[in-house]
């Protein structure tokens, strides 16, 4: 199976170009292509190997350019044979670092109750609770 590794660098200036990222990440390994996308300041650099995508992603999250702190997200993107798979959304999900901190987890859903059983209101039914013990009192003999 043939894998490609791409970042895509977001919140970038109008001024930066693909030189200026190509300049960056071959810092970090061999940059194979650069694609311009939703207009100038959204980027996708696909690296040659994993470890260089990961060292780029790493150095470069947060980083500033232009005086803007990038967003940059890594994706492992099945490879569609010559030329093909360019654009488009990623097969896995993809490892972000921003800035800010990571999205809260929510708790596990919990099971829903019937509505008869959710009431509070006594019901005929149901089996009431024994009585509070009551304390005995002590005899003197």
């Amino acid at each position: 199976m043939s894998w490609k590794f791409t970042l895509t660098i977001e919140n970038t200036t109008a001024s930066v170009t693909s030189d200026h990222i190509q300049e960056l990440c071959q810092k970090y390994g061999t940059v194979r292509n650069i694609v311009s996308q939703k207009g100038p300041t959204v980027f996708v650099v696909e690296m040659a190997q994993r470890q260089d995508a990961v060292r780029a992603w790493a150095h470069l999250a947060g980083a500033l350019l232009d005086g803007q702190a990038m967003e940059v997200t890594l994706h492992k993107v099945h490879a569609k044979g010559k030329g093909g798979g360019e654009g488009g959304r990623p097969r896995s999900p993809p490892m972000r670092r921003r800035n800010s901190p990571p999205p809260k987890r929510r708790s596990p859903s919990r099971r829903r109750r019937s509505p008869s059983s959710s009431s509070r209101s006594p019901s005929r039914n149901r089996r009431r609770r024994s009585p509070t013990p009551r304390l005995r009192r002590k005899h003197s003999r």
